[in-house]
Order: C-alpha cells, then sequence, then structure tokens
C-alpha cells in the first residue's frame, strides 16, 4: 500500500506538507499543493478517510431519511439530494423509513456520525422531531413539516390546494372527491384546507362522503376510490393528493370501464416524471423536485458550515403552478 511517507519523498516535501494537503489546509503553496497532487496521482495514493475525519472530526457526510420508493417523487428528491451533496464534498446515507421503524433509523444515523440530516417523512405530531433536536446535529424538513416548525423546504401546499379544486371548479365540477394522505401530514392537511376553502368561496357544499383519507398503500387508495365511485351521487372529479395516488386511482377506474376524462376528471400533485408519459398525460399541480433537494441540501450544508448561526429557523416555500393535460375536462353532463 502506497503511504503518505512515499508520496512526500516523490514530491519532495515533508509528511506533514503532504497531510496538509489532504485535509485541505490554505496554508500550502499552489505550487507545492500540485507537486503533492501529482505525486499522489502518480502514485494511486488514496488518502484513508477514515482516519482524516478522525482528526479533523469531520465525515463530510449527510443521511437522507425518506418516504418509500413506491412513489416515484421520493426517489426524484432522493436523486437531486445525492446529487447535490455530492457536487459539494458531501457522501449521502439514505434510508427508507418504511424498510425500519423511525427509532431504529434515528439511531443507526446517529451511530454513524453523520454531520447532517434531511428527513422528507416526518408527521405533524412525530416525537422523532424532539430526539433530533436533543441530537444536536443540524437537520431540515423537506417536503413535510413538525408543528414546531425549524428548517425546512416545502411546497406552499395551501396555494396548490387551491389551484388544484379551481381547476375543477372552473370545469363545472361540484361533486368532487378527494382522496388524501392522512391529515397529520402537513403536505396533505394543508392541501385540503386549500382546496376546501376554494369550495367555501364558490358556494359549493361539500359533502363529508366525498373525502378518503387513506394510509397510502395500493390497497387503501384502490378501498378509497371503489367507495366513492360506488356513491348514490358520485363525484365526477377526483383530486387526489399525489400524483402516485392519482395513478392508482385511475388504473381502477378504468378496470371498472370509467372514460377519463369523459366519465370522471382526476388531477394529482407533485408533476412527478410519469405524470407527463404521452401514455398518461396527468393534469397535476407542479413544483420543481430537483430544485426543493437542491435548496434542501444547500440549506443543510449552510446549517453546517456557518460559524455564526442565528437562532432563526431558515424555512423556504417553493411556488406551485398548474399543468394542464388530458385527464381533467369541462362537465359534459
Amino acid at each position: 500500500m502506497v503511504s503518505s511517507k512515499l508520496v512526500a519523498k516523490l514530491a519532495g516535501v515533508s509528511q506533514a506538507t503532504v497531510s496538509r494537503v489532504i485535509n485541505g489546509s490554505p496554508h500550502v503553496r499552489k505550487e507545492t499543493r500540485e507537486k503533492v497532487e501529482r505525486a499522489m496521482k502518480e502514485l494511486g495514493y488514496r488518502p484513508n478517510m477514515i482516519a482524516r475525519s478522525l482528526v479533523l472530526n469531520r465525515t463530510k457526510t449527510l443521511a437522507l431519511i425518506s418516504g418509500g420508493l413506491e412513489n416515484p417523487f421520493y426517489s426524484e428528491v432522493a436523486t437531486a439530494i445525492i446529487n447535490t451533496a455530492t457536487v459539494k464534498g458531501y457522501n449521502t446515507l439514505v434510508y427508507f423509513e418504511q424498510s425500519h421503524g423511525m427509532d431504529e433509523i434515528i439511531d443507526e444515523v446517529l451511530s454513524h456520525h453523520v454531520e447532517g440530516i434531511i428527513i422528507s417523512s416526518i408527521n405533524l405530531q412525530h416525537p422523532i422531531y424532539d430526539t433530533l433536536e436533543q441530537s444536536g446535529i443540524p437537520f431540515i424538513m423537506i417536503n413535510r413539516k413538525h408543528q414546531k416548525e425549524g428548517h425546512y423546504v416545502v411546497l406552499d401546499n395551501h396555494t396548490a390546494g387551491r389551484l388544484a379544486m379551481e381547476h375543477l371548479v372552473q370545469l363545472g365540477h361540484q361533486r368532487i372527491g378527494m382522496v388524501l394522505g392522512p391529515a397529520n401530514i402537513s403536505t396533505f392537511l394543508e392541501r385540503k384546507e386549500g382546496a376546501l376553502q376554494v369550495l367555501e368561496e364558490n358556494g359549493i357544499k361539500f359533502n363529508p362522503a366525498y373525502l378518503q383519507e387513506v394510509n397510502l398503500t395500493a390497497q387503501d387508495i384502490k378501498s378509497a376510490v371503489t367507495e366513492l365511485v360506488y356513491l348514490a351521487n358520485p363525484p365526477t372529479a377526483l383530486l387526489c393528493g399525489t400524483d402516485h395516488i392519482a395513478l392508482i386511482a385511475m388504473d381502477i377506474l378504468l378496470s371498472m370501464n370509467l372514460r377519463i376524462p369523459d366519465d370522471i376528471s382526476v388531477i394529482g400533485f407533485d408533476d412527478i416524471a410519469l405524470a407527463g408519459h404521452q401514455a398518461i398525460q396527468l393534469t397535476s399541480v407542479a413544483h420543481n423536485i430537483e430544485q426543493m433537494g437542491e435548496l434542501g441540501v444547500n440549506l443543510l450544508v449552510n446549517l453546517i458550515e456557518e460559524e455564526n448561526n442565528t437562532s432563526a429557523y431558515k424555512q423556504i416555500q417553493l411556488k406551485p403552478h398548474l399543468v394542464i393535460r388530458n385527464t381533467t375536462a369541462k362537465l359534459n353532463h
């Protein structure tokens, strides 16, 4: 194995100088740094990153605690997070909440001595927030937030809910079903509140039978959609809490020989890549998922690296916009 001593000999410098170059010290002349880097490359030298992290008390590692991959949104935002972290010189450990309990995941994350944590699967009252605060490790929430607020990057979900419902109302729909995730998740709660506000403003009385809050499994979504379709006065449109829910709903509706959008309109949220597929063309309330991931990493890295952080929470809300495709249409009956 090539040692730093051999690198120092080839470069004509001391081992201490090699160490300073490896550790990114600013107190090394450019010419000397280049000589050391050339020697390292020529010898195929790889620094011992574990030893280096112990010396610097830095691991340059982030943890991402994500929702399950069955929802393509999470894979898209995870890709953006990992790519941005890599550019900034950080590795990312990824954990999926549904594969383990949250307490187990947090224990494992803390055992890896990560420098920061991104969590995209927290709910409004989750006690894990207090555990994260007590750990002293910088953390941010992405896509969802806790009732205690904290640092986050989220969509303006209240406005997103308004945009979706306004679109359906403008198309003449009044019997509008909603298939949402649990109300203890900020994303769904705020989308519901925004949507119901639009109905109230338009003098449309909302029938509670049209609201289905599900646990986000395919079976729960199927049961909710089926129940809505078999109501005495079934909805003429479905507002689905995510594109993932909307895609499952569409599959069920088509299996029941219902035409979309002729018999029933469908709208989702997030505008995942699959929503724009030519065979699907799902109307969706969109935002820049890649930007959400990038902003999340930038915010977290700033929290890690800024020496004079203020106690003020850094909170970013992204602006949504409506993308109209082929799954919504004017009410024709």
